[in-house]
């Protein structure tokens, strides 16, 4: 029996879909990219958003085994770094 194939979509803010409070958008609600990807791919696959705001990749690695690697997905998305350069952190210090 196979499994429905899981995608893993993790990172910071921008996983979480955060939005700034803007004019057109007074409440700054969350659209997570994974949703698009989701109605992108259909049913056959399981699109799972994991995704912290304000988050540093120091901490991204912390919570990576029991957020991901637990999961045993078929794909991951990782993005992340952006609050590490918010903190004026090198490339070199950014995981």
């Amino acid at each position: 029996m196979s499994r429905t194939p899981l995608v893993i979509c993790f990172g910071d803010s921008l996983t979480a879909g955060f939005q700034s409070p803007t004019r057109d958008n007074p409440t700054g609600r969350e659209t997570p990219y994974g949703q698009f990807l989701q109605s992108h791919v259909g049913d056959g696959v399981q699109v799972r958003i994991s995704g912290i705001c304000g988050e540093l990749t120091g901490e991204m690695v912390l919570r990576f085994p029991q957020d991901v690697l637990a999961h045993q997905p078929g794909y991951v998305l990782i993005l992340g770094g952006t609050n590490d350069l918010g903190w004026n952190a090198s490339p070199a210090e950014i995981i």
